[in-house]
Formats: structure tokens, sequence, C-alpha cells
């Protein structure tokens, strides 16, 4: 498949083939439809249920078995705190600011040209910040210090509600950032580590 020469190799292939992935993509958007998906997921994914943040304790706990564990899995990855984050994050270390400009420049195409759905228009925009190596906030898509705070209050929900997926040790550097920023301690563009 498409994706496999991508999605399933070291960093060094990844980055190695990122551009003649970009170029099919661009080429023939139909026909690398799961590759143009896979590739704009690749940074960030919004989280799916795209009520606000502050239903998604709940909306995890209502589904309940593999379907909590999806979604557990995803607001874990949105909030930068799981495994694949980790590895996408020593991917970006590795990469070069002309690489990154060309990724920012791949989902800028997407917006102006192709899918206009409000989750993936959410995950490009987050992706870009990421990739443009601009703060928190942004990454986030937060807005305001009210929303900071209505994060952080999730947070603690999920901390409280799913201790085996949110445990305070992983959540605390997001949580204790966004509440620095929301106190103004912390510059808003405060980044935690790209």
């Amino acid at each position: 498949m498409d994706y496999d020469l991508l999605f399933c190799t070291t960093t060094d292939g990844c980055l190695y083939y990122m551009p003649a992935v970009i170029a099919r993509c661009v080429e023939d958007y139909e026909a690398a439809n799961i590759l143009v998906d896979s590739l704009e997921n690749w940074f960030r994914y919004y989280p799916f249920f795209t009520g606000s943040a502050a239903d998604w304790p709940r909306m995890i706990g209502e589904d309940g078995g593999s379907e909590e564990s999806h979604h557990l899995y995803w607001v874990q990855s949105w909030l930068m705190m799981d495994r694949l984050w980790r590895d996408r994050l020593a991917m970006m270390r590795q990469m070069t600011v002309a690489e990154r400009d060309v990724l920012v420049a791949f989902y800028s195409y997407l917006d102006d040209t192709h899918d206009r759905v409000v989750q993936s228009e959410r995950t490009r925009r987050s992706a870009k910040a990421l990739l443009a190596g601009r703060g928190l906030l942004d990454v986030l898509l937060l807005r305001s210090n009210d929303e900071c705070i209505e994060l952080v209050e999730v947070i603690r929900a999920l901390e409280t509600d799913f201790p085996h997926g949110f445990p305070a040790r992983e959540t605390a550097p997001i949580r204790n950032t966004l509440l620095d920023i929301a106190a103004g301690k912390r510059s808003p563009q405060e980044t935690l580590g790209w």
C-alpha cells in the first residue's frame, strides 16, 4: 500500500521518502487519499469527537471497552503525552527548517485546495503551528487564558477518571505550563521541547 512506504519506516527512512510522498499527494490527490490522510495526521490529530474539551472525560467514559482505549489514545496524543508524540518530537528534532517549511506549505496547500472538514482544518492548523515552532497555545489551538484554565480542568478530570491513561506525572508538564501561561508566569509562546 502507498502509506507503507513512509509510515512503516525508520525516522531516517521517513525523512528520506517524505518529499516523494508529498509530490505524489500533490500530483494525484484522489489516488493518494489514504496517504494524504496519513501525512496530514502525522504530527497532530484533532480528536475526532469534536465537542468541547470539557466533554472529553464524559465522552471517553460513555464509550467503554475498546472504544474507551481508542478515545484515550487520541486525547493522549492531542495532549502530547503518548509514545507516538515522543517519537514525532524526536523526528522533528532531526528535521531541517526547510523540511519543516515544506510540510507547512503542504498543509497550507491542502487548506487552499482540498478538504474543508473542520477536524482536518484543526489538525493542519495545529501541525503547522508545531512545525513552525510556535508556542503551546497555538499548537493546542487555545485562544485565551480562559481556554487554558478550561483545558487544565479537563486534564485534572482525566487524571481522576482515567489515572491509567492520564497519570499525573505525565500530564503535569502540560497542565503546569498552561497554568503558568494563564497566570502570566510564562509566555504564550512557551513550547514543550519542539
